[in-house]
């Protein structure tokens, strides 16, 4: 079973060229027997499109010899499709995913290991409560790529009439 490496929400990049070298040791796909391709499945609304143009137009720069497709994925029904991607001869070599889901994902045995390759990725500087999700058992399956800010809206009335006089702060 081919394995690929988990992108969980700047290492996009890094994930990416991970997955281009693993398509061959030689720099070379084709002496390899290697894909000459490299499939990366992003979430719908995850980047900009102006982003997206710089990454592509980086990557095809810096891997002349490989074709990048970026598949934008939509969320509804996205857990079931990369858990089938991950059964399959056919995944992509890169896919986003959510913090959560790591841990399943590392368990179907069709993600790749990454803790060797996390200085190579920038490990040291990853934020650790980013990075953490992504181990599973000691092994860092999935790399810290964005985060995303959470907010709490409230009417201050219902908050009072239930007895809380100040927003949580854990």
């Amino acid at each position: 079973m081919n394995t690929r490496p988990l992108v969980a929400p700047v290492a996009l990049a890094a994930a990416v060229a991970t997955a281009a070298t693993a398509c061959s040791g030689s720099g070379d796909p084709a002496a390899s027997g290697g894909p000459e391709k490299v499939t990366v499945w992003i979430m719908k609304d995850s980047v900009t499109d102006a982003f997206l143009s710089r990454f592509r137009a980086g990557f095809q720069a810096e891997h002349k010899d490989i074709e990048l497709d970026v598949q934008i994925q939509e969320w509804d029904g996205i857990g079931e499709k990369v858990t089938a991607a991950l059964a399959s001869k056919d995944a992509p070599d890169v896919i986003e995913v959510g913090n959560t889901q790591v841990a399943q994902y590392a368990a179907s045995g069709g993600v790749r290991d990454l803790t060797d390759r996390t200085a190579e990725l920038n490990g040291a500087d990853w934020l650790p409560g980013l990075a953490e999700p992504g181990k599973v058992d000691g092994k860092q399956y999935g790399i810290p790529w964005y985060a995303a800010n959470r907010v709490v809206i409230y009417h201050k009335d219902l908050f009072s009439r239930a007895g809380v006089t100040a927003p949580p702060k854990t």
